[in-house]
């Protein structure tokens, strides 16, 4: 019996040094993560993510082996955390990585590691760079020739808006020409630093962080192929309460899918509709807030056909329905009405003549049975 008890502490004590050595291999620790996008001529976009880790009290772990082998095996969660950069499905997007996760010495990493709202330069970094095509991106959209519309999202701030890119550089080589810029929301900050090829944004919190970069930029050699659109139009826009109604006529010789989204400050929906041909419908958008302004796109393909800027306080309510079209709906309800009575009027006719022809036969038949018994 001791023995037993012997053994049955031993295997505690075990357990409990097991779990110590796995509580200190999984250390706790936050990873700098800066960004550097470059956009190239040919229509691809380079990507190289430097990252850092450190402990909660701002100790660099950069040296530590089981985090460097934790690090490398993440790449494949940061591949799709880069393509949700440039896409909402990761599987349709093209890309080829260029290198894998790798540790250079001599690179800087930026990060307010002790939230003081001043940034800490972290000597040595884990790289990794990949390549984008994109031709391949739906947040790509042609304004005219060789001027495209990019849209660069935060991905982390999309998953979780916890979370955000603390730095992030853009840089256009070789032919590539800035036309403009802006960022979503407009209340996010501007970049810190920047010059006639490049900016670079420093983001101390989600608040200052854009959700979405966007760059109007000529890029000569990327070439967008795309379905010729539909041609329609916002005929109107409407609000009651919290309800936000939008019109849509499709103007084209047939019918087909429209997108609309609905932009107000850092929250975009967005509704896909069927439109028949030289016809109207309508689609609805909820709304947190009824304040403040909103912008409504109207989009067939990768074009926005139309976008209206509207006051949300100052929205009309919907028209009243017609006394005409009143007329005429009840007209037709009570023609449907009266076809449903003499419709039925005829099933109950058929069906009593029916029931009195069965009677009739299995009378007779019986009958008939009764007189050769006797006979």
């Amino acid at each position: 019996m001791k023995k037993f008890y012997l053994i049955m502490v031993l295997l505690l004590l075990g357990l409990l040094i097991t779990s110590f050595t796995i509580v200190r291999s999984q250390e706790q620790y936050w990873i700098a993560l800066n960004f550097v996008i470059k956009f190239y001529d040919n229509g691809v976009v380079i990507v190289i993510a430097k990252m850092h880790p450190f402990t909660a009290e701002g100790v660099s772990l950069y040296n530590n082996p089981a985090i460097a082998q934790e690090m490398r095996s993440m790449e494949g969660q940061l591949i799709e955390e880069i393509l949700l950069m440039f896409t909402k499905y990761p599987k349709r997007i093209k890309y080829t990585i260029l290198s894998h996760i790798h540790k250079n010495d001599t690179m800087t990493v930026l990060c307010d590691i002790h939230n003081t709202g001043k940034m800490s330069i972290l000597k040595g970094a884990y790289v990794f760079s990949l390549k984008i095509y994109l031709n391949t991106s739906e947040f790509v959209r042609k304004i005219t020739d060789h001027i495209y519309e990019v849209k660069i999202r935060d991905s982390y701030t999309s998953q979780d808006p916890r979370s955000w890119i603390d730095v992030l550089e853009v840089v256009f080589e070789q032919n590539v020409k800035l036309v403009n810029y802006t960022w979503l929301p407009s209340i996010a900050h501007g970049p810190k630093y920047k010059t006639k090829n490049s900016f670079l944004w420093i983001n101390y919190n989600e608040i200052q962080a854009p959700d979405y970069y966007i760059f109007y930029l000529e890029i000569p050699y990327l070439e967008i192929s795309t379905k010729p659109p539909l041609q329609g139009v916002i005929k109107a826009v409407y609000r009651t309460g919290n309800v936000v109604e939008v019109k849509v006529y499709n103007k084209s010789p047939q019918g087909g899918f429209f997108t609309l989204n609905f932009i107000q400050g850092n929250i975009q929906q967005a509704r896909k509709i069927y439109v028949d041909s030289h016809k109207s419908s309508v689609v609805h958008f909820y709304l947190n807030n009824i304040k403040g302004h909103a912008v409504v796109q109207l989009i067939s393909g990768s074009v926005v056909l139309e976008e209206k800027r509207v006051n949300l306080e100052t929205l009309p309510p919907p028209p009243p329905i017609s006394s005409e079209y009143l007329s005429i709906t009840s007209n037709y309800y009570m023609l449907a009405s009266i076809a449903l009575i003499v419709a039925g009027f005829f099933l109950i006719v058929v069906a009593l003549l029916r029931r009195s022809t069965t009677r009739k036969g299995t009378s007779e038949e019986y009958s008939y049975e009764l007189n050769l018994g006797y006979q």
